[in-house]
Formats: structure tokens, C-alpha cells, sequence
């Protein structure tokens, strides 16, 4: 009987596991629509954006925001800047931020990648003209999406404007200046920019889960990409004791690029519901 509930306890899991697996794929492919309007649009503008970005966060929830970041060249930042500026964005230049997290101009080098429009716009009025380029983090993600042709997601981060401190992520997927994508990475010169997806992680997988009896599984998803775990998501709510040890479950899968584990491990609320484990705490 114990075993039959451990494999109850694991296939549910694994429901759980490729639940995520396939909304952080949905939302991929979300980001790579906005991708397939920004490179057959003639005259791209932030009107067009937002018309078709508009729906987008509330039709994915845990999309925070969505983002079209142009390759702008060094040579090129003058002209950018003024036209943005025509466009209607007062004041606009290429940031980045300073040791104090504020922006500041940012400081010349080879190519930017600016935060052109952004959507939804209210809650993110800064953003525009900041060089995500600038933060080592994303410009390996930024590589990845080039390197690959393929979404690319980032470490875990902490969105400035979320006071919750709840951790976050970006995808990114790269836009040629060809109708279609290369099969394969092309020159650097072919590549126009990023589109953007800012998640919440908690958002999207409350979300995502919301079907599943979560008063009996406890869910905690780490970024273990770099040897040192990072904290994506966890909704811990008490140590599982040594009789149910072996209903925890553990699995790895890749998602743009990173390598995510989810473990999954029952509540008190499971094991209080579930008498047919007391003899394995009189064992223990």
C-alpha cells in the first residue's frame, strides 16, 4: 500500500513537472509571435507594438512586461536617439545603470542593446533606452539567443519595480533583419534585436497550477545552470519527516538554455490525510 501511494505520489508529480515544461513552452512560443510580427512589419513603430503586445501579460499570466530591444551600433546611436526622440519619447538616450543602480548615460562601446518599446508602458516608463547589454547576466543570455537562433533564458534576477522581491526571469529571442530566422547562427551584422519576455515566476506557476490539489504538494524549482543553485520558486511549508522521504520527487529539464529542478514533496495536509504511512514512522 505504501508503494502504490509512493508511485500515486510520483506520477502526480511528474503531471506537475511537465505542466511547467509546457506552459514555459507556450510561453516561448508566445514570445517568439512577437518576434514574427516585429520582422515582417513594415515601419515598425510603438503603436503597432503595443496594439499587438496589448493582450499578451493578461492572456499569460506571470508575463510582466514584453519588450522589443534593437541592436543599435555605436555609429548608429546618434541617429537612434534622435528618431526615438521624434517618435515621442522625450529626452530619450541609451542608458545603463551606475554602482547605485541609477541610469545614466550610457558609456560608448562597440553596439547597445536598447529597451526600444515596451509594453505594458505605464509601469515601465524608465525602461526605454536601457542597454540590457550592459548587465553581464543577460548578455549571456543575449549570446545564447544568437548562438542558437532559440530562445534564451537568464539567471534568476529582481525586477527593480516589484517591491515583493519575488524572483523573476527574462526570455529572450532574436530577431534577423531576413523575413525568416537561420537555421543556424548568421554573421552579426544579419541580426536586428531581441524580443522580450519579463516573467514572474511565481505568478506563471501559481497560474499554471492552479488545477492541481497544491494543499498536498510542497514545490521547490531551482536554477542549478551554474553549479551554485538559485532560487526561482518555492511555496516550502514544513520539513518533510524521515518516514515519507521517499515520496519527494526530483527532476531536471532544460528550458532556453538553463538547467531547471523541480522537487516536489508532500504537506502535512498529505500525510495526515494518508494514514497508511504510520508504520513507517513506527519503524523510523
Amino acid at each position: 500500500e505504501q508503494d502504490n501511494l509512493r508511485i500515486r505520489f510520483h506520477e502526480q508529480a511528474k503531471l506537475i513537472a511537465a505542466t511547467l515544461e509546457f506552459r514555459f513552452e507556450l510561453y516561448s512560443k508566445a514570445l517568439r509571435s512577437v518576434e514574427r510580427f516585429i520582422a515582417t512589419t513594415e515601419r515598425l513603430n510603438k503603436e503597432k507594438f503595443a496594439s499587438f503586445t496589448a493582450d499578451l501579460p493578461s492572456n499569460y499570466p506571470g508575463i510582466r512586461a514584453l519588450s522589443w530591444n534593437a541592436l543599435v551600433s555605436n555609429s548608429q546611436r546618434a541617429s537612434y536617439e534622435a528618431s526615438m526622440v521624434a517618435e515621442g519619447f522625450k529626452d530619450f538616450q541609451i542608458t545603463e545603470q551606475d554602482s547605485n543602480r541609477q541610469l545614466i548615460r550610457a558609456q560608448p562601446r562597440a553596439s547597445y542593446v536598447a529597451i526600444t518599446y515596451i509594453q505594458p508602458f505605464a509601469q515601465n516608463r524608465a525602461a526605454p533606452g536601457f542597454d540590457v547589454a550592459s548587465v553581464p547576466m543577460r548578455t549571456a543570455a543575449l549570446q545564447r539567443a544568437f548562438d542558437t537562433t532559440k530562445v534564451a533564458m537568464t539567471a534568476p534576477i529582481t525586477l527593480i519595480q516589484d517591491k515583493s522581491n519575488e524572483p523573476a526571469t527574462l526570455l529572450f529571442y532574436p530577431v534577423f533583419h531576413t523575413p525568416s530566422a537561420p537555421e543556424k547562427s548568421g554573421t552579426f551584422k544579419q541580426l536586428r534585436g531581441y524580443t522580450v519576455a519579463v516573467l514572474e515566476i511565481k505568478e506563471l506557476i501559481d497560474n499554471a497550477l492552479k488545477a492541481y490539489p497544491i494543499k498536498d504538494f510542497q514545490l521547490q524549482l531551482m536554477d542549478i545552470s551554474n553549479g551554485e543553485p538559485a532560487l526561482l520558486y518555492s511555496n516550502l511549508s514544513s520539513d518533510v519527516p524521515a518516514y515519507a522521504q521517499s515520496l519527494i520527487w526530483q527532476g531536471e529539464t532544460k528550458i532556453g538554455g538553463r538547467t531547471l529542478q523541480l522537487s516536489v514533496s508532500p504537506t502535512n495536509n498529505f500525510l495526515l490525510e494518508n494514514h497508511e504511512l504510520q508504520p513507517w514512522a513506527l519503524l523510523a
